[in-house]
């Protein structure tokens, strides 16, 4: 191999060598995990797990600071105006992602966001009052 090309490989690959250095030491600080709902429900509980896990499994303090409001949009603002430094991510419902889509929005779920996993999913359950004589949907619309 030539001196010339030597000197490429060291110029063009340093920088990569320094890189993925430094993405094995990330995260070095404590990483925001923005809820885009209030604290105690259901959306919050996932988090708090979730950050659990992460702790233990990086080593680094996961914390968890809730933003609702505006379903899901206020969260989803505050984690767009973040530094893309990848210390600040956003636990999103579905009401955040097709919010931008119903409604004006100062941000665009295509563009300003990437998604990383699917971490849960919750079904929802419709109940009524225990006197209403219905045990069905097909029930509860005849009566």
């Amino acid at each position: 191999m030539s001196t010339i090309r030597v000197l490429c490989s060291v110029v063009v690959l340093t920088p990569l060598a320094a890189a993925a250095q430094g993405a094995a030491n990330y995260p070095d600080r404590p990483v925001r995990l923005i809820v885009s709902s209030a604290a105690g429900g259901g959306q919050d509980i996932v988090a708090r797990t979730f950050a659990a896990r992460l702790n233990e499994q990086v080593g680094q303090s996961f914390v968890v600071d809730n933003r609702g409001g505006g379903g899901g949009s206020v969260g989803a603002e505050i984690a767009r105006q973040a530094p893309p430094d990848g210390y600040t991510m956003v636990l999103m419902s579905a009401s955040a992602v097709i919010h931008p889509l119903l409604y004006k929005s100062r941000y665009d779920i295509l563009r300003d966001f990437i998604p990383l996993s699917q971490i849960t999913q919750q079904p929802y359950v419709l109940v009524v009052h225990p006197s209403v004589p219905a045990k069905t949907v097909q029930e509860l619309i005849a009566h």
